[in-house]
C-alpha cells in the first residue's frame, strides 16, 4: 500500500488550498481566490447580522401585537358591557321593534394537498 500526498487545505472541506500536487497556481490566483474568500465571508457575517436584526425586530413587533390586542380585547369587553346596558335599556322602551340583528361569522378553510 502506497499512501501519496495529493493536497492539503486549510479547515475542513471549506478552507484554502495550500497545497495541491495536480494543480499549481500564480501568486496573482491565489491573491485573488483570498480576495474571494474574505468578501464571501464578509457577505455571510453581514446576511447572519440582518437575519438576526430582522429576528429581534419581528420578536419586538410581535409582542407589540399581543399588548394591542390584549387591550383592544378589553375595550370590546367593555363596550359589551356597556352595549348590554344599553340594550337592555331599548329593549324595555322598543318591545314592539322585529328587527332581527344577524352576527357575522368569517370562516378560513385550509385545504392542503399532498403532492407525489
Amino acid at each position: 500500500m502506497t499512501l501519496e500526498l495529493v493536497k492539503i487545505e486549510d479547515g475542513l472541506c471549506d478552507g484554502e488550498v495550500l497545497y495541491h500536487s495536480h494543480v499549481s497556481k500564480t501568486s496573482e490566483e491565489i491573491s485573488e481566490l483570498r480576495k474571494r474568500t474574505m468578501e464571501k465571508k464578509r457577505l455571510k457575517e453581514q446576511r447572519k447580522r440582518e437575519q438576526e436584526e430582522n429576528v429581534k425586530r419581528k420578536e419586538e413587533k410581535k409582542k407589540e401585537n399581543i399588548k394591542r390586542s390584549t387591550k383592544t380585547k378589553e375595550e370590546e369587553e367593555n363596550e359589551q358591557a356597556s352595549d348590554m346596558d344599553t340594550d337592555a335599556d331599548d329593549e324595555e322602551e322598543d318591545d314592539n321593534d322585529d328587527d332581527e340583528q344577524t352576527d357575522s361569522v368569517c370562516v378560513l378553510f385550509v385545504i392542503c394537498f399532498e403532492l407525489k
